[in-house]
């Protein structure tokens, strides 16, 4: 039996399970994640709107901030922090032994909320991050702490002030979100927004409000308090850590404390990938972090973007020539190769909507959600299959932190420091 003249029978069924599946999928990714970006954004859903008469007591607040060569941008987080409006700061950055003139730059600064502690190699076993990071936690005073990187920009002056007020009048013990994401470069303007709208996605599937039994701490920023970091002696258990940040939330939601995330990227952003050397670090230190934990999110991703993405815009190119091929067209056909382009177009919706409302670029990247695609699967794949397969040890880099990765058997996974 045919189906018209360009396509046989079991072709006709795989193409109609194919697409009805991705159409599902594509249901699920915008009801879970586009839908609830949008309600977030929606100015009459604002989280932050209080009165400081709603809290009595606004405690003092440790900022933390490590930094290792950031010369380009920690005097903009520095400044954007001490312009902030909440009357109670202390400003505590942790100088990781740069090379660069971040030094300098700390020293020009002149506010009696803000001081700096120089590191040098950490101790034996400890990744630099999570040493730096234990460092100001030591040696802050604060009832809530605030851990956040570098390259953040505090955009609201009322920052800090809301998530203290929220966290005060919801009984909240540990506060996160994710900053708008600064893109710089060619290559993150074209990946990044997709790459969110599918990590997200994935996320999206596990939690939803409060996060429970889950880890979402966003290392950019988030807020705790102090006797939860106390009685889990700091960042010592996750000193070996990649992604010291991922591993404090599992900890905390191991003993039952709840995260929640609010929208802050109105109020804060920051800098993930710089270009293509960062973006591809980026990459590489997720890929890592999910072998070593024996995850299934790398390969997860892999599939949406090949599935949903990649895979429809082949389909439709082998349809067209297929078609083109006839001298008729029956209308199956035709309406196969329709919806087959209405796939096409739906990551390109979704790359729009996500990037005009988390990064702000130009509308003409999502031309090139395709070959981002491509690019973005080439990137994952490469450093999976490199990764989970190589028997000895290999090297990765993150913002100016060096981390080795030694396997000595398929379940043994260590992180070590390297020297630099």
């Amino acid at each position: 039996m045919t189906i018209g003249l360009a396509y046989s029978w079991l072709t006709f069924q795989c193409l109609f399970v194919f697409l009805s599946f991705s159409t599902i999928i594509w249901l699920l990714i915008f009801s879970l994640r586009l839908g609830k970006t949008l309600a977030r954004h929606n100015p009459r859903n604002n989280r932050f709107n209080f009165n400081l008469r709603e809290v009595t007591k606004l405690p003092l607040v440790s900022i933390v901030i490590p930094a290792r060569n950031e010369e380009m941008y920690v005097k903009r987080c520095i400044d954007t922090i001490l312009s902030q409006s909440y009357p109670h700061l202390e400003v505590l950055v942790i100088d990781d032994d740069s090379s660069d003139s971040t030094a300098k730059i700390l020293r020009e600064i002149r506010d009696n909320r803000f001081k700096t502690i120089t590191v040098k190699d950490p101790p034996t076993g400890w990744a630099r991050k999570s040493w730096a990071s234990h460092v100001g936690f030591m040696n802050c005073s604060g009832d809530l702490i605030l851990f956040t990187d570098a390259d953040s920009c505090y955009l609201d002056r009322n920052s800090i002030l809301n998530c203290v007020m929220y966290m005060q009048k919801h009984s909240v013990d540990v506060l996160t979100g994710v900053p708008l994401l600064e893109l710089k470069d060619f290559c993150s303007k074209m990946v990044m927004p997709l790459f969110n709208l599918f990590s997200t996605f994935l996320s999206d599937l596990v939690t939803s409000g409060y996060v429970k039994n889950h880890s979402n701490l966003v290392g950019s920023f988030f807020i705790t308090r102090r006797p939860l970091l106390d009685q889990i002696n700091g960042f010592e258990p996750v000193k070996e850590s990649i992604q010291e940040d991922t591993d404090i939330g599992e900890i905390l939601s191991q003993i039952n404390i709840e995260i929640k995330s609010v929208k802050i990227d109105t109020m804060i952003s920051s800098m993930w990938s710089r270009n293509y050397k960062t973006l591809k670090q980026g990459i590489t230190r997720i890929v890592a972090y999910d072998v070593i934990k024996k995850s299934k999110g790398v390969i997860a991703l892999c599939m949406l973007l090949f599935g949903l993405v990649a895979f429809p815009y082949v389909l439709l190119f082998v349809e067209a020539s297929t078609i083109f091929q006839h001298t008729s067209v029956d209308s199956i056909s035709l309406k196969i190769i329709g919806w087959t382009a209405g796939l096409c177009l739906i990551p390109c919706i979704g790359h729009l909507v996500v990037n005009f409302l988390k990064h702000k670029v130009s509308f003409a990247y999502l031309a090139l959600t395709f070959p981002a695609s491509l690019f973005l699967l080439s990137l994952l794949l490469s450093n999976f299959i490199s990764l989970h397969f190589r028997s000895s040890q290999s090297n990765l880099s993150w913002k100016e932190n060096k981390y080795e990765i030694v396997r000595g058997t398929y379940t043994d996974k260590i992180i070590k420091r390297v020297n630099d």
